[in-house]
C-alpha cells in the first residue's frame, strides 16, 4: 500500500462525518452530503471487504497447503482486513465523537493511523510478490537454489516492521514540522522511486513473459493473479498517496479525499474476489468450492516455473 503521508493525521474523518450544523439548524451543502454518501458507501464496501478477506484468511490458515506464495496472499489478505477494520473504526469513533457519545476524537491519531498502516503494507507486499515471480522466470535455476524454505515468511516480517517502524517515526518525531519534512521526504523516496517503480518493473516483465509464452500454452493463474492485483492497486489505491503527497503542500479537497479512500476500500475488497475468479478461470467445474478455487489460483508452481 503507496504510503505518503506525513502528519499523524492526514485524513480528517470529522470534515465529512458531521454533516448537520447543530447550532443553526441547517442542512449542510450537496456537496457535503454527497461526502457523505461517499463515506456510507466506503463503510458498505468495508464490511464486504472484511468478510472477503476474512474468508481468504480463514481458508489459507486452515484449508489450503502452504508454499511461499499462500504466505505472500495471507499478509496481503490480514493487511487490507486490517485497513478496512481500522478504517471503519475510524468512522464510527468520529460519528460518537461529533455525537457527544465519547469526548475524545480517537479517528484523528490512532485508529487512522493504524489503518494506514495497513495500507502501507500492501504496497511492500504487492512489491515483494512481484520481484520474487520476476526472478523465477528471470532466473529460474538461481532461484530454484537460493530460496530458501522460510524465506517469504522472513520477508513478510521484515516488511510489517519496516512499515511499523515507518509508523512510529511520524508519532515521534513529527512534532517539529522541519524534522517531519525529513520524514515525509523519506518516505517519498522510498514509495514512489523505489516501491513503485520495481512493481512496475517487475510486472511488465511478467506481462511479457505471458505474451511469450501464450503462444504454445495457457499462461500461469498465478502470473494472472499478481498482474490483475498489482494493477487494481496501480489504479485504486495509488490515488490515496497522491492525495496525501498534495495535501502537505497545501492542496487538500476532502471530496477527493473521500473518493481516493472510497476507491482504495474498494481494492482491499475486491482482492478475494480476483483470487476466486482467477482459480476458477479455465475450470469444468463452476461450482468449485473458495478452496478450490484457492488452490488452483496459488498452487501451480510446476506450471510456473515451466513458463
Amino acid at each position: 500500500m503507496t504510503m505518503t503521508y506525513l502528519q499523524p493525521v492526514t485524513f480528517n474523518f470529522t470534515e465529512i462525518i458531521n454533516y448537520y450544523d447543530y447550532e443553526d439548524g441547517a442542512i449542510l451543502t450537496d456537496g457535503e452530503i454527497q461526502l457523505l454518501v461517499i463515506v456510507c458507501i466506503a463503510i458498505t464496501v468495508s464490511l464486504f471487504g472484511m468478510a472477503g478477506n476474512g474468508t481468504v484468511i480463514w481458508y489459507l490458515v486452515f484449508r489450503v497447503p502452504k508454499n511461499h506464495i499462500t504466505v505472500y496472499i495471507l499478509n496481503l489478505a490480514i493487511a487490507d482486513f486490517l485497513f478496512l477494520l481500522l478504517f471503519s473504526f475510524a468512522v464510527l469513533f468520529t460519528v460518537l465523537h461529533e455525537s457527544g457519545v465519547i469526548t475524545q476524537d480517537l479517528s484523528g491519531d490512532i485508529t487512522t493511523e493504524f489503518a494506514l498502516f495497513g495500507y502501507a503494507t500492501s504496497q511492500y507486499l504487492l512489491t515483494a510478490i512481484s520481484l520474487e515471480r520476476c526472478l523465477s522466470i528471470v532466473y529460474p535455476i538461481w532461484y530454484r537454489y537460493n530460496h530458501s524454505k522460510h524465506q517469504s515468511t522472513i520477508l513478510c516480517v521484515f516488511l510489517w516492521v519496516f512499515s511499523f517502524v515507518m509508523m512510529i517515526a511520524r508519532f515521534d518525531i513529527c512534532d517539529e514540522q522541519h524534522s517531519c519534512k525529513i520524514v515525509y521526504i523519506l518516505q517519498a523516496v522510498l514509495n514512489f522511486l523505489i516501491f513503485l517503480p520495481l512493481m512496475l518493473l517487475s510486472n511488465m516483465i511478467l506481462i511479457m513473459k505471458i505474451w511469450r509464452s501464450s503462444r504454445r500454452r495457457n499462461p500461469p493463474r498465478l502470473y494472472i493473479l499478481i498482474i490483475i492485483t498489482v494493477f487494481a492497486f496501480l489504479f485504486l489505491s495509488v490515488p490515496l498517496s497522491l492525495i496525501f503527497f498534495l495535501h502537505q503542500f497545501g492542496i487538500n479537497s476532502t471530496e477527493y479525499s473521500s473518493l481516493a479512500l472510497l476507491s482504495c476500500c474498494i481494492n482491499s475488497t475486491i482482492n478475494p474476489v480476483i483470487y476466486f475468479l482467477v482459480g476458477r478461470f479455465r475450470r469444468r467445474h463452476i461450482r468449485d468450492s473458495v478452496s478450490a478455487a484457492l488452490k488452483s489460483a496459488l498452487l501451480d508452481e510446476s506450471e510456473a516455473s515451466h513458463c
